[in-house]
């Protein structure tokens, strides 16, 4: 038994370490963590020994072992999974996120940019290691007959004990569960894991105080608008691909022809062009927050005045139509999803796979639209996880395996996912062309973030702040052309002002950005990524002579600068 305790005690040590020392997990929520583990091995123990206490030594024996070795492989697959969502998205993955996969694993693999085989056998082979670890350390048994004895002589006291902590724990619940709660909040991982964030019904609500009060905030602002409803039947629409950094487009140099459509509508010069566009954070929660709300994420409140919730105002329709499991994912669908009118995303039917943009291209294509509409459409082909179509994987390798160069493989991954994104941007424009509407239409194409492939050793979008994170495509389609006066530079801040403006209605005080209608001035841009991460903060300046960006730590105290010239971004 001491072997198996040993093991059970440097798992659980080794994963405090990695999060406090790799993850940057603060020392208090790692103190949480291991309180958490040792709670839940201390309850364990209390049940079989209230089992051995009730059951027969030789059904004991036949059961102790299924549970210590379950025990041990449920904590190695817990701190995996806790750990690889750290390293991967700087947030722990939760239940409510896993259980929409339940059922479409075979799916959700075949969507990853590693083969298949590689993924199965990895899992094959943790399961025979962790067995075989287990076999070394298992408990020996032969003296559960003595211990069931020495609890048997002592049961007054056992049972005693028993009831006193179950008494204890019924006095001390309300205390219990405010610490479950502020040890919830500081998101520590176990608890995030197993009960999803902390969020209110429906995981759309941010718990946080301040964060409702920021959002009040713009109560006032909201109520002294007057904004006419208007009769014009317009098409507002903002196609979101999800991680797609500008310089991996065509209209921004990228010698692969992954966009033709896009690049066809430019040509004939249907297709603007912003030369540089910058979401306010490198998380999507805080990219779309931005986009939305018009503000940065220190300003930014769940139930603040919204881009659909003001033209609702206007007399127009909302509608999202989302490929992922927005619900579940860090609170993102309240941003949107209360002031939609129709809402479309993944859904939970095994028979659906998951991640795919063509399930919710099929979903829009079958919804009537309303004279006045305004489209959110968020898409996950250019995302790790969004599947991609064979018909539509045109560079290989784009799986990681043996023998293949990681970042060619994501690279191709990456460029097929945009190659698929560029023909369901298609399919939109012949639906809106084929029910007459694309003459009325504005559409703004764009993204919440970037993705980055090894540069300055990061990968994916969870970790510091860099500006590949930040610099994201902005193209738009409208049929009065001249009307923008500023495409050099933009923020996610600006669309929402813009689309008031365009709409000729009154732009709200309360949004922090800008119209496009203005000419171009220069600005400061707060960037927060929205997790834990040596660099979370950042400040982007930009005038008309350069482009510069302060990459802060945590505690807003800046390390390191970059500066955008004819090469690209450089380091200070």
């Amino acid at each position: 038994m001491r072997r198996y305790l040993f093991l059970l005690l440097f798992l659980i040590g080794t994963s405090a370490l990695a999060l406090c020392f790799g993850l940057r997990y603060s020392a208090t929520t790692t103190a949480y963590h291991l309180l958490v583990l040792v709670a839940i091995q201390s309850l364990l123990a209390l049940l079989l020994g209230t089992a051995l206490m009730l059951l027969p030594p030789s059904w004991m024996r036949r059961l102790l072992h299924p549970v210590f070795f379950l025990n041990l492989l449920t904590l190695v697959l817990l701190e995996l999974l806790i750990l690889g969502s750290n390293w991967f998205w700087n947030k722990t993955i939760t239940l409510p996120v896993l259980r929409n996969y339940f059922g479409k694993t075979e799916a959700f693999l075949d969507a990853l940019p590693v083969q298949g085989w590689l993924l199965k056998a990895t899992a094959v082979l943790l399961l025979l290691l962790v067995t075989g670890v287990y076999w070394i350390c298992r408990p020996r048994l032969n003296g559960l007959s003595r211990i069931r004895q020495q609890l048997r002589a002592s049961s007054r006291s056992f049972w005693l004990s028993v009831c006193a902590i179950g008494l204890l724990l019924l006095v001390l619940r309300q205390p219990l569960l405010r610490f479950k709660r502020i040890m919830h909040f500081q998101e520590e991982p176990v608890l995030q894991f197993a009960l999803g964030n902390l969020w209110g019904k429906g995981n759309e609500v941010a718990f946080d105080r301040s964060r409702y009060e920021l959002g009040r905030r713009d109560s006032a602002c909201a109520d002294s608008l007057r904004v006419p409803a208007t009769e014009a039947r317009q098409t507002v629409v903002i196609i979101l691909l999800d991680a797609l950094r500008a310089d991996h487009l065509p209209a921004y140099g990228y010698s692969r022809p992954v966009t033709p459509f896009l690049d066809s509508l430019r040509q004939t010069g249907s297709l603007l062009r912003v030369e540089q566009a910058y979401s306010p954070s490198t998380n999507t929660v805080g990219g779309v927050a931005g986009l939305f709300f018009s503000r940065d994420w220190e300003n930014f409140g769940y139930n603040g005045l919204n881009l659909m919730k003001y033209l609702r105002k206007a007399g127009f329709t909302n509608y999202a139509f989302l490929t992922g499991y927005h619900r579940d994912w860090f609170g993102l669908s309240a941003l949107y999803r209360s002031s939609s009118d129709v809402y479309f995303e993944s859904p939970q039917d095994p028979e659906v796979p998951p991640d795919d943009d063509l399930v919710t291209l099929d979903a829009f294509d079958k919804t009537e639209l309303a004279p006045r509409s305004f489209l959110y459409i968020h898409l996950l082909s250019t995302h790790t996880i969004g599947r991609k179509h064979p018909a539509l994987r045109r560079y290989q390798p784009d799986k990681i395996g043996i023998g293949t160069d990681q970042k060619t493989a994501l690279i191709n991954n990456y460029d097929n996912g945009i190659l698929q994104a560029d023909y369901v941007v298609r399919r939109i424009f012949d639906r809106l062309r084929k029910a007459g509407r694309l003459g009325n239409s504005i559409v703004y194409i764009l993204a919440d973030h970037g993705e980055l492939f090894g540069e300055g050793g990061q990968w994916s979008h969870g970790g510091s702040v860099h500006p590949k994170l930040l610099q994201v495509p902005l193209l738009i389609y409208d049929p009065r052309k001249d009307w923008y006066q500023n495409l050099q530079a933009a923020t996610l801040k600006d669309i929402a002002p813009t689309i008031a403006h365009r709409l000729r209605l009154p732009v709200p005080a309360c949004w922090e950005g800008r119209s496009l209608a203005h000419p171009a001035d220069s600005f400061r841009l707060r960037v927060n990524a929205v997790a834990e991460c040596p660099f979370p903060l950042g400040l982007l300046r930009y005038t008309r002579d350069s482009t510069t960006l302060s990459v802060l730590n945590d505690k807003g105290q800046a390390h390191h600068s970059w500066k955008l010239s004819n090469a690209g971004w450089q380091l200070r």
